[in-house]
């Protein structure tokens, strides 16, 4: 989610290029015998354009944490990047204040508000507890839920529950994670949660009364008011 296959077939050597058209997702036919080995086929892939990938720079707030932060389990262990590095029970990720039992949830900030896309959750103890994903939006403050179910996640090594869902309408600079504490009999931690979406763009600028007919904007010419401006997608429909 968020890339494209990148052009295939570029240079002279096989071993080091992407195989992948970028048209159909699929290589070209692969004969291979008994016994043979042949590792030359490769897929890159390219960033879609704004995409932005960031982890949380702040916590939002959480219905509890096992010691104060910054200590060990507490909300702050679940800002940047991911530094658990195996998976068990460990004081580098966020865990709530009980072990079983109740419904528990955590909300980080993250800097550059975006059109979201996704979302990934590590999952470092305790997999596959996350029920509801929630966003807020950067404009209101307004919580909304993008994702809601089973989480596949399984148990017994470090995982990222990749959460994907239609771009929405709104900018997005928060995410709500909730737990299922009862779902096992360990505790479930999260160490890390990254914000996947496209960072805003804007086109412009004015309608202005050309005076002297050059098709220049010259200084002391006025801008025109009152003057209807829509902007319209590739197929000429229009965009709000």
């Amino acid at each position: 989610a968020g890339m494209h296959w990148t052009t295939a077939n570029a240079g002279a050597d096989d071993t080091i290029d992407s195989d992948v058209d970028p048209a159909t997702g699929r290589t070209g036919a692969i004969t291979i015998t008994g016994g043979q080995t042949d590792t030359s086929w490769d897929g890159g892939l390219v960033e879609e354009p704004g995409t932005v990938r960031q982890w949380a720079g702040s916590v939002l707030g959480y219905s509890s944490q096992c010691t104060a932060s910054p200590g060990p389990w507490s909300s702050s262990q679940a800002l940047g990047a991911p530094n658990v590095l195996t998976y068990h029970d460990d004081p580098n990720s966020w865990a709530p204040s009980v072990g079983n039992g109740t419904t528990e949830w955590i909300a980080l900030g993250y800097t550059t508000p975006v059109v979201a896309e996704g979302v990934t959750i590590r999952e470092s103890n305790g997999n596959g507890a996350v029920t509801k994903v929630e966003l807020r939006d950067h404009a209101t403050g307004t919580w909304q839920t993008v994702w809601s179910g089973a989480d596949p996640t399984a148990p017994g090594a470090l995982a990222d529950f990749q959460v994907t869902f239609g771009a929405t309408s709104y900018l997005a600079d928060g995410v709500r994670i909730t737990l299922d504490m009862n779902h096992s009999s360990a505790w479930e931690e999260i160490d890390a949660v990254q914000l996947r979406g496209i960072r805003p763009a804007s086109v412009g600028d004015r309608v202005w009364q050309d005076t002297d007919q050059d098709g220049l904007q010259d200084a002391g010419e006025p801008g025109v008011a009152g003057v209807t401006v829509r902007l319209l997608d590739g197929s000429g429909a229009a965009t709000g």
